[in-house]
């Protein structure tokens, strides 16, 4: 592509079609920054439910079952937030609670070694598990009845992903 050539898209066009985060996050999760930039509007197309999309119904489980409940993160306070070391807690929960440890390392590394590929990865790694693994698995918890500690835990470490995942993403999108 060349703009004296004008063979080009208007990045307007772009941003109002897709949106600017999903061309952000076209640029940095999908070619490593060395080499030269491959356009493929079908590949930012592609982006949107591969990651930005699954983020976004993640959170939307999350806000729907949170007002349902009542919960708020500063309405039942058990004190810390969860640990991935909790015995308290499930296996599941500790499980994903280590996966975003894991991710925060590689996205920091990642992001201090100018190697926006590998935390990009990371990221979009940790929201596949997120969603494809925790939540499938931890929906029975949210629609129980009562509001146990299994319940107030679900939502403590959902919370808490959600958040450090919507950290970490910010530099990207």
């Amino acid at each position: 592509m060349s703009k004296s050539l004008r063979n080009y898209r208007s990045p307007q066009e772009i941003f109002d079609a897709y949106g600017a985060d999903a061309l952000r996050w076209y640029f940095f999760a999908n070619q490593p920054p060395w080499t030269s930039i491959i356009y493929s509007e079908r590949t930012i197309k592609e982006s949107i439910p591969e990651f930005l999309l699954r983020f976004w119904n993640v959170y939307s489980f999350f806000i729907i079952y949170a007002n349902i409940d009542g919960w708020r993160p500063d309405g039942d306070l058990r004190g810390d937030l969860p640990a991935p070391d909790d015995p308290a807690l499930t296996e599941l929960d500790r499980w994903i609670l280590g996966e975003l440890g894991r991710t925060v390392a590689a996205c920091r590394e990642g992001l201090e070694s100018y190697d926006v590929l590998k935390a990009s990865q990371a990221l979009s790694d940790f929201v596949e598990s997120l969603s494809n693994w925790y939540l499938r698995r931890s929906r029975p918890r949210f629609w129980a009845h009562d509001m146990d500690a299994d319940k107030l835990d679900a939502y403590w470490t959902l919370y808490e992903s959600l958040v450090m995942t919507s950290l970490l993403i910010a530099p990207f999108t």
